[in-house]
Parts: structure tokens; sequence; C-alpha cells
């Protein structure tokens, strides 16, 4: 009952009162004859007048109490308000936490992170994660093991120019499906700035795979390279709270989710230079390594999707054609970009290490380097247009928020 129900319950209770000790003493009043002639009389009507008072003292009585009573309710129901926005508050800050976890813990020197909750490698505050104590790693891993295979000979058979056939692709899809049930588990789960492959590519997920990988293949992690390998994963973590801390208001998408990449690939690269030559082998096929939709240990599986090859013969050839790409990305005339010529000249300059030539037939097949280096200059050019360009609104939202970006490839 709301504090208003009470409110209006209590003026009935008044106005019925009211009525009830002027019905009484109204009634009382009609016995009283117009002249007294008795003493038994006048007893009468005294008895009648006191009875009436005596109901009036006593309804009084009670319609204070229920005034009082109707105030303890309505103090009690302001009390439950505070309550349930209290509760809200929580619900609302419980929720967040599921959504994007804590990645520190007591755990942040990464002595006994091989033990915690029987990770292989363990560090930050995922060791006890139910996702990843439940995950079927060996199941993944001999899945990854037969895909790593299957994508080689298939990478050979595209290089040669060949189609790859329905039944390779069917084939690889099936071994996919256990990773990709996985991927969907960790959602929101660990923290990203894209959700899906970003999960899936977090340090914790792609260690792990890789130490059960080697396990399978008899040339397992040995207890100093695993505490190696979650010291890495800790400097992750503090890379990525670092760059958390640092991004504002005007901090575009695109620069939280290269950012991210690169402290990946920083990891990633890191952990195989603790590996042995044999355990190497297995763990970077030396044709698909990093190589999109292709090495699924690898954190380029963040940008399936979002990295978009940028094709030229030559630097003039490439240059030109980046040009259309943002025109079209972002809905730019491309005479507006020609007036800025030289943010596509430091573009050319800063993409130059990654320009190796590459087969047509395989351009699309970018590797993790191509994908931040150009994710890194792509994102200059948009802050270089947002400060520079007259451009509207609906332009300049897609520059901010759009996670789109150029791999530049160089084709033979």
């Amino acid at each position: 009952m709301n504090s208003t129900k009470v409110f209006l319950l209590a003026l009935v209770m008044v106005v019925l009162g009211g009525f009830i000790t002027w019905f009484t003493m109204a009634v009382a009043m009609q016995v009283k004859p117009a002249i007294d002639t008795t003493e038994a009389t006048r007893a009468a009507t005294q008895q009648a007048e006191e009875a009436a008072l005596e109901a009036e003292v006593r309804l009084a009585a009670q319609i204070e109490e229920l005034n009082e009573k109707s105030q303890q309710l309505a103090t009690r129901n302001e009390e439950l308000t505070q309550e349930n926005q209290q509760l809200a508050e929580r619900v609302a800050e419980l929720t967040a936490q599921i959504e994007t976890p804590p990645p520190v813990s007591n755990t942040a020197t990464g002595e006994d992170s091989a033990q915690t909750g029987g990770l292989p490698v363990a560090f930050g505050a995922y060791g006890d994660l139910e996702q990843l104590l439940d995950a079927d790693w060996a199941g993944m891993a001999e899945s990854v093991g037969r895909m790593h295979e299957m994508i080689e000979e298939l990478f050979t058979k595209i290089l040669a120019g060949e189609e790859p056939t329905m039944d390779e692709q069917i084939a690889i899809a099936r071994e996919n499906q256990s990773l990709s049930q996985y991927a969907l588990q960790v959602i929101g789960k660990l923290p990203t700035s894209s959700t899906g492959n970003g999960e899936y590519a977090h340090p914790i997920t792609l260690s792990n795979l890789t130490a059960e990988l080697l396990d399978q293949a008899g040339v397992p992690l040995s207890d100093a390279q695993r505490s190696s390998i979650s010291d890495l994963g800790q400097q992750y973590e503090k890379s990525w709270q670092a760059l958390q801390a640092g991004y504002g208001p005007e901090t575009i998408t695109l620069e939280k989710f290269i950012d991210e990449l690169s402290i990946k690939q920083e990891f990633m690269e890191g952990s195989r230079r603790q590996l042995s030559s044999a355990q190497l082998e297995y763990a970077t096929p030396a044709n698909i390594t990093d190589r999109t939709r292709m090495d699924v240990l690898s954190p380029v599986v963040m940008t399936v999707g979002l990295g978009r090859v940028v094709r030229g013969k030559d630097a003039e050839s490439l240059k030109s054609n980046y040009m259309d790409a943002v025109s079209n990305y972002y809905g730019i005339d491309r005479a507006q970009l020609d007036d800025l010529g030289y943010v596509f000249e430091n573009w050319l300059s800063a993409v130059q290490p990654v320009l190796t030539p590459t087969a047509s037939s395989v351009a699309d097949f970018y590797n993790l380097d191509s994908a931040v280096v150009g994710g890194q200059a792509h994102v200059r050019v948009v802050q270089d247009l947002l400060a520079s360009a007259t451009l509207d609104e609906a332009m300049r939202e897609k520059l901010r928020t759009q996670k789109l970006f150029a791999v530049p490839v160089l084709v033979e």
C-alpha cells in the first residue's frame, strides 16, 4: 500500500469517525424529551449524554491511533522506496561487473597461476572463471591440430590458384564448431573492445589452447615456460588497464580496437619466444601463422569482418584506392579528400613497412602485422579527418564509432 492510499484510508476513517460521533449524539438527543418531568427521565438523559461522550472520546482515540499508524506506514513506504533504489543500483553494478569482469586479482604476481583452477596457464582474475574451468581444452586443441593440417593444405592450393572444394570447407567448419561454442560461452566474461572474437582472442584463451595443443603433441610446456607466459599475461593485464585509464570521451572506437589488437600481438610474440623450436613447429604452422581466416591461435581472428583489404600494384595506386575506400566507408566526397593530400601521404609512409609484394590469390588472407600497422595508420587518418575536414554530423559519427579499417596489400 503506497503513502497516497494510506492517507486516503486515514481520511475516510476520520470522516467516518466524525459522522458516527455526530450520529450517536443525535440519537441520544432524540430520546431526550422536551420537558423533563421525572428524576428517572433526567437520569436516563444524563446516562445517554455520558454514553455519547464516551463514544466520541473512544472514536477520537481510535482516529488518533489510525493517524499515527498512517504516518508510520508513510514513513515505512519512503524507507522501502529508498531500499528499492539501492537494490536497483546494486543490480546495475553487478550487471556491469558481469559484463566487464575485473582483470586484476590477488594472483597479480602470477606465482601460483599454473595451479589456479586447474588451468595450464592462468593469470589475472581468470583462473577461477567458470567458463574457463569448464571448457573442453583437450577437445578444442584436438580440433585446432586437425584444422591446422587442413588449412595448411588449403592455403597451398589457393596459392596455386585452385579453389577450395565444398567438402574441404565443410570439414574445417565442422572442426571449428567446438571453438565457436567456447567463444559464445565467454562472451561478456573477458574484457574486450570487440565482443565475440575479442573474448576468444584474449591471451588466457590462446595461451591455454596452445598449452594443451603442445601437450597432445608430446612437447608440453615446462613449469618455467608456464610461469613466463603467466608473467606475460600479467603484463598484458597492466597494459589493458593503462589503456582504459587513458581513454576519454573523444577517443574513437577504432583506436580502442587497434590498441587491444596491438597489445595482444605483443603478448603472443612474447609467448612464442618462450617456446622451443620443436614446440613452435606445432604452435606456429609455417604458411598460415597469424593469417586472417586461417590461424585460430592468433589475435588476428579479432579482425575478421572488420579489416578490409585495399590492394594496389604500386604505392600510388594503393594510396588512390585507399582514398576511395575512405570515401566509401564514411560517405565523404572524394574531392574533399583530395584537398587533404598530406593526410594520405602520411598514411602511405606509415604503412610502408608492411608493403611486401603478395600473390593476388592470397591477398585477402592478410597477416597480423599488416592489420596492426594498417589499423594504426587508419586511426591517424580518422583523427586527421575529424580535426581538419568540414564534415556533417553523420560523417563524424561514422568516423568516431566505426571499427572498419583498411589493410593495405601490395599485390604482385
